[in-house]
């Protein structure tokens, strides 16, 4: 599903494996290459070009196809069923939960602000700061002022040894995260974009915000904001890489989405490239553009760039930052793919 994979044409595969190994490892993934042919990506690369070998691995492909076949993974055209999207929902999803609920369990899911109940106002008590005059005396933070005056070896509570707790507004937060699936996201980068959707997922979901995600190369292949995990899980893979990156056309159909009555409305860009493609055959200024369209509806943008070798990094970090600088946003450049979902969770928590 990362590599864009639907179906398998047994002779194909096993052509170019035997032809190019290199290439068949960037075109259908490790993972697919090592179960399909029993062996590791090692031993297939030092062995591959020996005649009987590529008889052997032939012969192992059609096996294991037809053992998936039995399975209900493929069906008889070997396509992709519909059990096989579930079953990789389901065993990477158990994983990434698991990982999600460990983090919140120890206070490690992004930066975490403690929070008092809610009052009768629709508030939350959050920081502690000084006593000011007309405050209510029941927001005083007892302990705090009760330690600030043995501090200062008070034998009675003073009013300059007061605290309280400062009232913070409930925000009505909305954040879209749009994941660029162009053709060069195919593979590890589009494993990584699903995992951080699935933790981004789960924060603004459990915080009780809404969520949106775009699906987007060079047009919008589909969007989505809900406040249901469950039906998010089910986008987030449906997305298959494909086709150039048209960024400002991303950013415009965001627009859309964020709700009215919203107090926070935040844009996140995942993408690893320049744009590539727009209407008006200037990607990059078509894209500002777009940036400061949001920026006039409230809407702050934030951007993610995924270091990419062939591309030259002063140029696409020089673009980058002026698109966080017309958004109001932050710019985030990642070589470690698993960092990706903290980057993701650090760049929401920031607006909470």
């Amino acid at each position: 599903m990362n590599n864009n994979m639907s179906s398998f044409i047994p002779d194909l595969l096993a052509k170019n494996i035997t032809k190019n190994y290199r290439n068949a490892k960037k075109i259908y993934g490790d993972k697919i290459i090592q179960y399909l042919t029993g062996y590791s990506s090692e031993y297939l690369e030092r062995n591959i070009k020996i005649p009987e070998f590529q008889k052997e691995v032939k012969t192992k492909i059609d096996e294991n196809l037809e053992k998936l076949k039995k399975d209900s993974i493929i069906d008889k055209q070997n396509k992709l069923t519909k059990k096989a999207k579930e079953l990789a929902i389901a065993s990477e999803l158990f994983i990434e939960l698991e990982k999600l609920d460990k983090m919140l369990e120890t206070d490690n899911l992004g930066k975490y602000v403690h929070k008092y109940k809610a009052d009768i106002h629709g508030a939350e008590k959050a920081d502690i700061r000084n006593y000011r005059k007309g405050d209510s005396y029941k927001d005083i933070a007892v302990k705090s002022s009760i330690k600030l005056a043995l501090r200062r070896n008070h034998k009675k509570l003073q009013t300059n040894d007061l605290k309280t707790f400062e009232k913070c507004s409930k925000a009505n937060l909305s954040v879209v995260y749009a994941i660029d699936a162009s053709s060069s996201m195919k593979g590890n980068k589009l494993e990584a974009a699903r995992k951080s959707a699935i933790s981004l997922a789960y924060k603004a979901l459990y915080d009780k915000n809404k969520l949106g995600i775009i699906n987007f190369s060079d047009k919008i292949n589909d969007s989505i904001l809900t406040t249901n995990f469950s039906e998010a899980i089910n986008f987030i893979y449906d997305i298959m890489p494909n086709a150039q990156t048209d960024l400002g056309k991303a950013i415009m159909h965001s627009i859309s989405m964020f709700p009215i009555d919203s107090n926070v409305k935040h844009l996140i860009l995942l993408t690893d490239a320049m744009p590539t493609k727009s209407r008006d055959n200037d990607p990059e200024q078509s894209t500002l553009d777009a940036v400061a369209t949001a920026k006039a509806n409230n809407i702050s943008v934030s951007i993610i760039l995924i270091e990419q070798k062939d591309l030259k990094e002063t140029k696409i970090m020089e673009f980058a930052s002026k698109i966080v600088e017309v958004g109001d946003g932050k710019l985030y450049k990642i070589r470690n793919l698993e960092e990706l979902d903290a980057l993701v969770i650090d760049d929401y928590n920031s607006l909470i």
